[in-house]
C-alpha cells in the first residue's frame, strides 16, 4: 500500500519576504564635497564620497555633468551635456581611471567621436564622423588620456604669448597643490604630444598658464593632463 502525503506551507502576512532595495546613490553638487589628492571626500569629514555628483548650468538648472563615484574616485560612467540638454560625452571610469568607450556628440544630437579606452589610454582606432554619419576620420594609435577639464577659450597677448585658464571638469575649485598636477601640452597632428613651456598661477580656483605661441607652424593644438 502506497501512502500518498500532501504537505502545505502556510506564510502568515508576518512571515513574507520582502526583498530589500538598495537605495538610490546620494546626488550631491560640488560645493558639498571637497578634493584632496585627487580623492573626494565629504567637506568637513575624511569620508570619501560614494553617490552621484551632479552639477547645473547656473543660468537655467539644466543638467550640466553627471558622474558616479565609488570611493572617492570616478568609477562606472560620467556624461556631460550641452546647454540644450543634449548630451556631449560618455565616459567610463574604473577606480578613477578611464577605461571603456568614449562617445561625443554634436548639439544637434549627432555622433561626433568614438574611441576604446584601456587603462586611460586610446587603444584601436579613433573615428570622428560627419554629421551625416559617414566616417570622417579614423586613426590607429594611442593617445594618453586624463579626465576633461573646463578650458575656456584662450587669449593671445602681445608679443606671441597665449593665455589659458581651465578649472576642474567637475566645478571643484583647483588649490595650489595642483599646480604641479597640470601639465599644458602642445600638438601638431593630435598624435604627437610635448610638454609646453609657461608659467601657472592659480586664480580663483582655477589655474591660468602663458606660453609662447610658436613661429611660422601650422595648426597648434593644445590640452591639459594631470600627472
Amino acid at each position: 500500500m502506497v501512502g500518498l502525503v500532501i504537505a502545505a506551507i502556510f506564510l502568515r502576512p508576518e512571515d513574507e519576504v520582502v526583498e530589500e532595495v538598495a537605495p538610490p546613490p546620494a546626488e550631491v553638487t560640488p560645493d558639498e564635497l571637497i578634493r584632496s589628492n585627487g580623492v573626494m571626500y565629504w567637506k568637513g569629514t575624511s569620508d570619501p564620497f560614494d553617490g552621484l555628483l551632479v552639477e547645473r548650468y547656473p543660468e537655467s538648472d539644466g543638467l550640466k555633468s553627471r558622474t558616479t563615484f565609488m570611493a572617492g574616485l570616478m568609477h562606472d560612467v560620467s556624461e556631460g551635456f550641452f546647454t540644450n540638454s543634449q548630451i556631449q560625452v560618455r565616459e567610463f571610469f574604473t577606480n578613477g581611471v578611464s577605461h571603456g568607450i568614449r562617445t561625443k556628440w554634436r548639439s544637434d544630437g549627432t555622433l561626433l567621436s568614438e574611441g576604446t579606452i584601456v587603462a586611460g589610454e586610446f587603444h584601436g582606432a579613433f573615428r570622428k564622423f560627419y554629421t551625416n554619419g559617414n566616417v570622417s576620420h579614423s586613426r590607429p594609435g594611442i593617445l594618453i588620456v586624463r579626465p576633461l577639464h573646463q578650458i575656456e577659450a584662450p587669449i593671445i597677448l602681445p608679443g606671441g604669448i597665449m593665455r589659458l585658464r581651465f578649472g576642474d571638469r567637475l566645478g571643484l575649485e583647483l588649490e595650489s597643490a595642483d599646480l604641479v598636477r597640470y601639465q599644458l601640452q602642445k600638438s601638431e597632428d593630435l598624435i604627437h604630444w610635448s610638454d609646453a613651456a609657461g608659467a601657472s598661477r592659480l586664480i580663483g580656483g582655477s589655474i591660468e598658464i602663458d606660453t609662447v605661441l610658436p613661429e611660422n607652424k601650422g595648426e597648434q593644438f593644445f590640452r591639459v593632463v594631470e600627472r
